[in-house]
């Protein structure tokens, strides 16, 4: 169907096509880059996971606190070395944050997450001499992607919840290094690589083509490209802490 052809499609419509006609979506995208009705199903995705993400929450800072005492002798993440009420007062501060945070990152992160990864992605696209305007359609194209990473945030949580253990089942993680920590860059690398990672970047790809109208093999390129560069930032954010740590307990010990 030629593009002029291609008409503003409805709320129902847009959500059926991401899942089952993503190139039809697409298409829409390129002619009407629409932002925030996704970026409220965004916003109300996140904040309808919260009790998942607080107990998950609960969860990683435990296997922190296990992996800083099997890696420094200390528990730097003071989750064992509290007392009764100690630890109910940091669940209550986890949980806190946790709420805070989720809440304040699902108004904010959305939006700035959205706006790096189109900006880094219209870059690569000048690089390979795209000549169409894409901004505003790529961050369209990522505000509507980010539905199914919270969606897969959701199941990651549930899992996570079900069976007490912060391993990311859907990730490369479970399969090479499920007895790994987030002390192991190599786990962190593996951990960023996920079923709905890999989702994304696919469907990132018919987006590529379709807003450019390049060959698929330039696609695939520019969003290969894409997804190394975001696997090894969230490999490096998820190593950033106990890197932190190894400096101060190195420090310590001069």
């Amino acid at each position: 169907m030629p593009d002029k052809d291609i008409h503003k499609i409805n709320f129902i419509e847009r959500m059926l096509f991401l899942f089952v006609s993503p190139a039809d979506l697409m298409k829409n995208i390129k002619l009407n880059p629409v932002v925030l009705l996704p970026l409220l199903i965004c916003v109300l995705l996140s904040i309808a996971q919260l009790p998942l993400t607080t107990r998950y929450s609960e969860i990683q800072t435990r296997s922190m606190s296990i992996a800083s005492l099997e890696r420094y002798g200390v528990d730097y993440f003071n989750f064992f070395s509290a007392s009764d009420d100690d630890m109910d007062a940091l669940e209550g501060d986890i949980a806190l944050i946790t709420q805070i945070s989720t809440i304040g990152g699902a108004l904010v992160a959305y939006p700035l997450s959205a706006f790096f990864a189109a900006l880094g992605l219209f870059l690569l696209t000048k690089a390979a001499r795209g000549k169409e305007l894409q901004f505003k359609q790529y961050y369209s194209m990522y505000i509507h992607l980010f539905i199914i990473s919270t969606i897969g945030s959701a199941l990651t949580c549930f899992l996570c919840v079900s069976l007490d253990n912060p391993l990311d089942f859907t990730s490369l993680a479970a399969v090479f290094m499920p007895m790994g920590d987030i002390s192991m860059p190599v786990f962190n690398i593996l951990s960023s690589v996920t079923v709905f990672n890999i989702w994304i970047t696919v469907l990132a790809i018919i987006g590529i083509r379709h807003i450019n109208s390049f060959s698929y093999t330039k696609s695939i390129i520019i969003g290969l490209t894409s997804f190394i560069v975001s696997v090894g930032f969230s490999a490096l954010s998820l190593s950033l802490t106990f890197s932190m740590l190894d400096i101060i307990n190195n420090i310590s010990f001069i």
